[in-house]
């Protein structure tokens, strides 16, 4: 049995009270505080949930991201994007993943790796052999630029084990 102080605890009962605020009032009626707190509250103690997010994340994001600035709106379309996976919205995932590649036009190791997610779930989703061809050929060339990527090489042993191999 948790204590009632435990912070875990805690913070997801906060998480869960901010978004009931929320609930069931017109999107046009959520002020920037009320978003604001409630999505940086989940990024910050690492709370998945999804549900909230992906309900929240994309008001917060047209209403006020000239008020987020342009890291802070990153980090909320990271959060989205991966809230997104979580709830297999492949719609809100490829519009997240098309505006992070618009932020970062060069590319990124982050980015990079978000790509080759959405690639593995559209096809562990949908049995498309060719995404998953591009997840992998992410991956390798992640490692390939630089060999100690943990994070690409997580990813393809995942892979490799939710195929069986």
């Amino acid at each position: 049995n948790m204590p009632a102080t435990n912070p875990y605890t805690l913070n997801a009962v906060t998480a869960e009270k901010l978004a009931e605020k929320l609930d069931g009032r017109d999107s046009n009626s959520l002020s920037f505080p009320e978003l604001s707190e409630l999505l940086t509250h989940i990024q910050k103690y690492r709370l998945r949930r999804p549900s909230i997010v992906t309900k929240y994340g994309p008001v917060l994001l047209r209403k006020f991201e000239s008020r987020l600035g342009h890291a802070r709106a990153s980090v909320l379309r990271e959060q989205i994007f991966l809230a997104a996976l979580d709830m297999h919205n492949d719609g809100l995932m490829e519009e997240m993943d098309e505006e992070l590649a618009a932020a970062f036009p060069g590319g990124s190791n982050r980015r990079m790796r978000l790509h080759a997610m959405r690639e593995e779930v559209l096809y562990f989703h949908n049995g498309n052999r060719s995404t998953e061809g591009k997840a992998n050929a992410f991956y390798e060339e992640m490692t390939n630029e630089n060999f100690s990527n943990v994070l690409a090489r997580k990813r393809q042993i995942a892979m490799t084990r939710d195929r069986g191999d």
